[in-house]
């Protein structure tokens, strides 16, 4: 009886999912893939119907772009981004209490220390002239406890709001 009871959890579950992801995919048929999977779709998946609208309204019109190659440096992040890279101590501390935050702190240590630069993208923002972190904090925090003046990431996807216009300023 419990395992047919856990199974129908587990159906449930996932047909909860596949349908978020299915409704997230129609509303919103421009943004990548990964972008949904590892961004949209995390956040969203405990989040009330009106907060899904909410976000669908606030990120539905950003052009997504891959930037290869790009220079991430303190000084074209926003000040949010910076101060919760400072809080977080370069991963000994996390004010957001995200489950395994340690564990998953060492294990990008670990996978920088053997393979190099990650290449699994980033996911930022542009807001006002800067960069906004969504995507990404364990490896951006790692990296910058490797090169605190800034690094170049191979795969970095940034969402662009409509009546944003500039783009992309050079590491000085």
């Amino acid at each position: 009886m419990k395992d047919n009871i856990k199974k129908l959890l587990r159906q449930n579950l996932m047909e909860l999912r596949e349908s978020l992801m299915t409704y997230l995919k129609s509303k919103l048929p421009h943004v990548p893939p990964y972008v949904l999977k590892d961004f949209m779709y995390p956040t969203l998946k405990t989040a009330s119907k009106e907060q899904i609208g909410e976000f669908i309204q606030e990120y539905g019109s950003f052009k997504w772009e891959l930037e290869k190659d790009f220079k991430v440096h303190p000084e074209i992040l926003t000040d949010f981004t910076n101060k919760q890279l400072i809080k977080r101590a370069g991963g000994t501390k996390n004010p957001n209490q995200v489950p395994n935050d340690e564990l998953r702190h060492q294990n990008q240590k670990e996978l920088i220390a053997k393979k190099g630069l990650p290449t699994q993208p980033l996911i930022f923002v542009y807001e006002n002239g800067k960069y906004d972190l969504l995507e990404g904090w364990h490896r951006t925090i790692q990296l910058f406890n490797l090169y605190p003046d800034g690094f170049e990431y191979p795969n970095v996807y940034i969402g662009y709001p409509p009546e944003d216009s500039s783009r992309n300023p050079n590491w000085v």
